[in-house]
C-alpha cells in the first residue's frame, strides 16, 4: 500500500512532501491511518502519480480492431510494394550495356 499527505508533515523525524507517493510501511500503518480519517492524508492501493497536484489516471488503451478488409489491404500494399522493388533492379541486359561505357 501506499499513501500521500495533504501538507507538509513531520512523522517519526522525517518530513513528508505533498504530492509524493510513500510506501506505506508497517511502522506508519497507523499514524497515516489516523490521518486518513482526520482527511490529512491519503491512501492508495497501488502506486500513484501527481501532475500539477493531482493524481494522474490510468487510462486503458483500446486495441485497434483489424478486420478481413484492413488484412486484405495491407497485403495487396505488401504486395505492390514487392513488384516496385522488383521492378527498379536492372536487367542483365541493361547491365552490360553499363558496363560497355566504361
Amino acid at each position: 500500500m501506499f499513501f500521500s499527505v495533504k501538507s507538509p508533515v513531520k512523522i517519526a523525524g522525517k518530513v513528508y512532501t505533498p504530492c509524493v507517493c510513500y510506501a506505506l510501511t508497517d511502522y506508519l500503518k497507523a499514524t497515516v491511518e489516523k490521518m486518513a480519517k482526520e482527511e490529512k492524508a491519503y491512501i492508495y492501493e497501488d502506486k500513484v502519480f501527481f501532475q500539477n497536484g493531482k493524481v494522474i489516471e490510468k487510462k486503458v488503451e483500446a486495441k485497434p480492431v483489424v478486420t478481413e478488409k484492413k488484412k486484405a489491404k495491407k497485403e495487396k500494399k505488401e504486395v505492390v510494394e514487392e513488384l516496385v522493388a522488383l521492378e527498379e533492379i536492372p536487367s542483365p541486359e541493361e547491365i552490360a550495356d553499363n558496363v560497355e561505357d566504361f
